[in-house]
């Protein structure tokens, strides 16, 4: 285990929706089999105690709700999902999660799990958000989901994020093998990086209130 025994976990979900997703070399699709594996992945690490939030990514990424255990909320928020646009900025999605999980406090294993097919052709490089998730104590694994497997290139760049940051990267071939790689990733010990410094609220972007609050909810309206 890397780091100290933790606290608990934060873990960031974060689902592929770019048009790739729904090649059906994996029955019923890509996209079908790496949701439900995101969903499994979601309840381990809540059966566990810990907390989950979920973001979908294609040329952006997107928040879909903050740090939680309620099961029904992310297989509510997992389920209205539809992939379909070309472009997948892989680089977007650890950037927006990394953000996401500075709200955590301090002692607790900070994860991000990564579904998708690859195809990344988009948005910022890897390598520097490599160092940014490790410096900050975020661990990456990735399930990528495919009949065959990733171009080099799109490789080359899992193994990049996985390695620097002591993440698994795991492969599977069928809706069924993807849901128990989930769980099996979710069940994974992790540390915690001891020593990162915590101050609620303070440069935290996006910050809680976007997650926490009715989108139409302001101090003054109180």
């Amino acid at each position: 285990m890397r780091g100290s025994r933790p606290l608990g976990t934060y873990a960031v979900v974060a689902l592929d929706i770019n048009f790739l997703m729904g090649f059906d070399d994996v029955k019923p699709s890509r996209f079908e089999a790496a949701r439900r594996a995101a969903l499994a992945y979601a309840e381990e690490v809540i059966d566990r105690g810990g907390w989950v939030a979920s973001l979908a990514f294609y040329r952006r990424a997107i928040p879909l709700h903050f740090f939680t255990r309620d099961k029904s909320l992310v297989r509510r928020a997992l389920e209205e999902l539809r992939y379909g646009e070309r472009g997948v900025s892989l680089g977007d999605a650890v950037k927006e999660a990394c953000y996401m999980l500075l709200s955590a406090p301090p002692g607790y294993a900070l994860r991000l799990a990564v579904f998708t097919s690859g195809g990344f052709r988009m948005g910022p490089p890897v390598e520097p958000l490599s160092v940014f998730a490790a410096s900050i104590g975020v661990v990456i694994d990735f399930l990528t989901v495919s009949g065959g497997g990733l171009v080099a290139a799109d490789a080359e760049q899992v193994s990049r994020l996985t390695s620097y940051t002591g993440g698994v990267w795991e492969h599977a071939r069928s809706l069924e093998e993807a849901v128990a790689k989930a769980r099996l990733l979710a069940s994974r010990e992790v540390g915690a990086k001891p020593g990162r410094v915590w101050r609620p609220g303070l440069g935290v972007y996006p910050p809680r209130q976007l997650y926490t609050l009715p989108w139409w909810s302001s101090e003054e309206q109180r």
